[in-house]
């Protein structure tokens, strides 16, 4: 009697060799194949990734881009303040001809004929001026006077008459007037008390003698 045999026959082993085998590698395959799907895709990540600006790069664009902006605003600063008040515009000759004409008139108004007007064209031409004139009915010519005016508006007299006048000289503010000078009994051609200067300054809103005037009797 020949001896029992027991498990399934060869051919049903090898079949199921087979079988396992063959799971496996569909199973092997498919791992591999999501293994080289998820590298392709994190290496596709990794390359369509933007790069960012480093610390220092991104600093030093801020510091361009103010650097550029504070260019634009130096160009475009004005060059200096705008002016608040228009230049003074200097007389012309038709106003100064016009001044000298209505100070003669006001001169000739008061009794004097005016001798010496030439201060009225000397620079500057407006501001502080003076016409020394004689009493229109002076016998002699000696009676003497200054007048002042200010842009040809007449301010006032030196003083009272006075055998002579001369203009000194003057700037912007002050007129200097040269008064012969007499000693007692003297002749009215021949002064020997020399001159004294007196200067008259315009401070604005008044005219006033800087130096004493020489007395009546000094004058003559």
């Amino acid at each position: 009697m020949d001896a029992v045999r027991f498990g399934p026959p060869r051919s049903h082993v090898a079949l199921v060799c087979v079988a396992v085998v063959a799971i496996c590698g569909c199973s092997s395959g498919s791992t591999a194949k999501s293994a080289s799907t998820s590298s392709t895709e994190t290496r596709g990540s990794s390359t369509s990734a933007p790069k960012r600006p480093s610390a220092e790069s991104s600093t030093t664009g801020r510091a361009a881009g103010s650097g550029s902006t504070q260019s634009t605003t130096q160009t475009t600063a004005p060059s200096g303040p705008p002016a608040t008040t228009p230049p003074t515009t200097p007389p012309t000759n038709a106003v100064v001809q016009s001044e000298v004409s209505n100070a003669v008139q006001l001169v000739r108004s008061r009794g004097f004929t005016p001798t010496d007007i030439n201060d009225f064209t000397m620079p500057p031409l407006g501001g502080l001026h003076v016409i020394i004139a004689n009493a229109t009915q002076s016998a002699d010519g000696h009676t003497e006077q200054a007048f002042f005016f200010v842009n040809g508006r007449f301010i006032r007299t030196d003083a009272s008459p006075s055998a002579g006048i001369q203009l000194a000289w003057r700037n912007n503010t002050t007129i200097a007037l040269s008064y012969s000078v007499y000693k007692a009994n003297e002749p009215l051609c021949c002064p020997t008390g020399g001159a004294m200067i007196v200067r008259y300054e315009w401070t604005g809103t008044q005219l006033k003698a800087l130096d004493p005037v020489p007395s009546a009797e000094a004058r003559r």
